[in-house]
């Protein structure tokens, strides 16, 4: 017997509109840069709210979600998304960015894709977000290491994990993976390396 075809991520989109009761905008979403593209929600606090929980079931159905953000012309709420679903990586593997604070951390991978989520982050765990701002703050609290999709030497995360003495690596490529929310990692701030085992 087969199962129902997972559904793609217009399909998806649509479906979220229709849930959050919002008007549809798909077809004026901007392809950024392939494979991502720009869906844009409204610039209400109800459109905030629905662009971050669209988020997180856009990751639950496998697909890249680069955050949640504010466009600065429009004020719309959206979110840059992956136009593809994620295939699964072999593990373990080797993940590059940048190291931007020393040291060497093991813990648990936790992939969130809003600062509204910090709750899932138990203390210990290692961080792994597209970026962080000031929001972020208690995640520094509870984190062991910090993972960001975007980053530089000079982005938030890299100054707060300097100032925390947590090791931190960022711009890594799909690092945002929800393969590897729950998996064992280990993050090492001054190779700027990110090492995901197996389950």
């Amino acid at each position: 017997m087969t199962g129902e075809q997972p559904e793609t991520l217009q399909q998806l989109i649509r479906t979220l509109l229709t849930e959050f009761n919002l008007s549809s905008e798909i077809d004026n979403g901007v392809v950024s840069k392939d494979p991502y593209v720009w869906v844009p929600w409204d610039d209400s606090s109800h459109g905030r709210v629905a662009a971050r929980q669209a988020a997180e079931r856009l990751t639950e159905a496998g697909h890249l979600v680069l955050g949640v953000q504010q466009h600065p012309e429009t004020l719309a709420w959206g979110v840059a998304v992956g136009l593809h679903p994620l295939s699964p990586v072999d593990l373990p593997i080797t993940l590059t960015g940048l190291g931007v604070s020393k040291g060497a951390y093991d813990g648990t991978i936790r992939v969130i894709t809003h600062w509204k989520g910090i709750d899932k982050l138990e203390r210990g765990e290692v961080l792994c977000c597209p970026t962080t701002d000031p929001n972020w703050a208690e995640a520094f609290e509870r984190a062991g290491a910090v993972i960001t999709q975007i980053g530089s030497l000079l982005c938030h995360a890299a100054i707060v994990c300097r100032e925390y003495g947590l090791p931190c690596v960022v711009n890594v490529r799909d690092a945002m993976r929800p393969q590897y929310n729950g998996l064992q990692g280990r993050v090492d701030g001054k190779a700027g390396t990110v090492e995901v085992l197996a389950p």
